[in-house]
């Protein structure tokens, strides 16, 4: 259901990009006959109507500014963190890759350099705590690149596993506490 969910508000959000015309003047924002075959003409002029009114302009300024405040781009386009982690699986023969791998994997350029200076500071702060763990596996300590990605990333939050697509919340992922 959540991947419904999800699939929808894409949908909206690439309809809105294609066919909405924000000029007030326009009423429809497009003619009918040109969405017809995608979009209801009941829902479409609901559409429109919510895009324009207060709220909808809101929602749209507040979305625009968190959208500028992400300092740490990927190189993953569309294509969502799980079925990276499970192609990487599947290149590398290994059982299961950690979510620190497909960060790397996903926030690099193509001659290995970061894709921005944010995300070369966070693999900078995972390379360190993975040397660290290193280190204090010598003494009896079992730590595994998900908790090192987990602490340099910060805490989950809205009961999601960041980078294991939409399934796993936390409680599947670490077990009950």
């Amino acid at each position: 259901m959540k991947s419904l969910s999800k699939k929808l508000r894409n949908w909206k959000s690439t309809l809105k990009k294609k066919c909405y015309d924000p000029d007030p003047d326009n009423a429809d924002a497009l003619p009918i006959k040109q969405i017809e075959n995608q979009v209801d003409a009941h829902q479409w002029k609901n559409l429109v109507q919510f895009w324009r009114s207060e709220k909808g302009t809101a929602r749209s300024i507040t979305n625009k500014a968190n959208c500028s405040k992400q300092t740490a781009n990927h190189t993953a386009g569309v294509k969502n963190f799980a079925r990276v982690r499970e192609e990487l699986q599947q290149i590398e023969r290994e059982a299961d890759v950690s979510r620190t791998e497909a960060f790397y994997a996903t926030h690099r350029k193509k001659d290995g350099s970061p894709v921005d200076p944010r995300s070369g500071s966070l693999m900078e702060k995972m390379q360190n705590c993975m040397s660290r763990e290193e280190d204090t596996q010598n003494e009896g300590s079992e730590q595994g690149h998900d908790d090192v990605y987990a602490r340099v990333m910060g805490q989950e939050r809205c009961g999601r596993v960041r980078g294991l697509g939409l399934g796993p919340t936390p409680s599947k992922f670490r077990g009950p506490r």
